[in-house]
């Protein structure tokens, strides 16, 4: 799952790097244009050129990426690069899932992690152990048993050349059994107790790996939202700018310097979408259950799940 979204979100960083280069190349163009014309210096032209040459070095970065994260979803999925290519050819969209269906009831979710469950086994095999073991703690009192003889053998009490101390001798090796007993019984109690700290132990480990899985969510969403107020009031801010340029009342490295928020906004958002999807990833695995089908939906439009 994170190899898909960093996979997407690269695929996204490239489709908006090159959006950006061609209004950046634009731009050259025109300050080239008014250069020749002598309504701008070479200043001009060698900062629009340098911030052309800075975005396309960011491209080959992402692409490289891009293709890294490909290269790891074949390996992952035993295919080969040109499959993953095949099979996401469509749809950059960072992908995105409804978190209300894991966030509603945490507690009943913990309850499915696999070292909970283990952990509530080994506490029930140790209360069937104590239990077992109470059971044994007295002795079957049989006549047979008491004398060390079988059913048949009871007769043989009856006989004239049994003694007394002979009878008296097998009266008490069952009372003598008992301080072994009562060992056996102390060490399933101690068992019990230590499975149950055990369980105790691994479900406090998983609510506050949950507890703080939800809380880091949930920061990254507020994150990506005043990301996306930002991005936002930068793409607003590039357009003034384009305005009082074409009026005269602001220079050309202000205008690119507006250009250069928007880029660096509209990158930090789309790193904000992807980072709210890892973290969403890592809260499905904390509680320890995979995310329905029918809650995945793509986070921009397209094909992205």
């Amino acid at each position: 799952a994170r190899a898909y979204i960093d996979y997407r979100l690269q695929r996204a960083l490239i489709a908006l790097t090159t959006r950006t280069v061609t209004a950046q190349e634009d731009t050259l163009r025109i300050t080239r244009d008014r250069f020749e014309f002598g309504m701008a210096s070479s200043l001009d032209v060698e900062r629009a050129s340098a911030l052309v040459s800075q975005t396309r070095s960011e491209h080959a970065v992402a692409s490289e990426a891009a293709d890294a994260d490909r290269f790891r979803l074949a390996y992952l999925l035993s295919t080969t690069p040109e499959d993953i290519t095949a099979r996401l050819a469509t749809g950059d969209a960072i992908p995105a899932a409804d978190p209300l269906a894991v966030l509603r009831s945490p507690a009943d979710v913990l309850a499915a992690r696999p070292d909970i469950r283990a952990a509530e086994a080994r506490y029930a095999a140790m209360a069937a152990r104590r239990d077992g073991t109470a059971g044994l703690r007295l002795p079957a009192l049989s006549l047979s048993g008491l004398v060390g003889l079988d059913a048949g053998g009871i007769g043989s009490l009856l006989n004239g050349g049994t003694t007394i101390a002979s009878v008296a001798a097998a009266l008490v090796l069952p009372v003598l059994d008992f301080g072994r007993r009562r060992a056996e019984l102390d060490a399933a109690d101690s068992q019990l107790r230590e499975a149950g700290l055990d369980y105790e132990r691994v479900v406090r480990g998983a609510l506050q790996e949950t507890q703080t899985g939800i809380v880091s969510y949930l920061q990254g969403q507020v994150r990506e939202r005043e990301l996306g107020r930002a991005m936002g009031a930068a793409r607003r801010a590039a357009e003034l700018s384009q305005l009082q340029y074409r009026e005269g009342t602001l220079s050309q490295l202000e205008v690119l310097d507006a250009a250069r928020t928007v880029y660096q906004a509209e990158r930090d958002h789309a790193r904000a979408l992807a980072d709210v999807s890892a973290r969403l990833v890592s809260l499905h695995r904390q509680m320890g259950v995979a995310p329905a089908s029918s809650a995945m939906a793509s986070g921009g439009g397209g094909t992205g799940r």
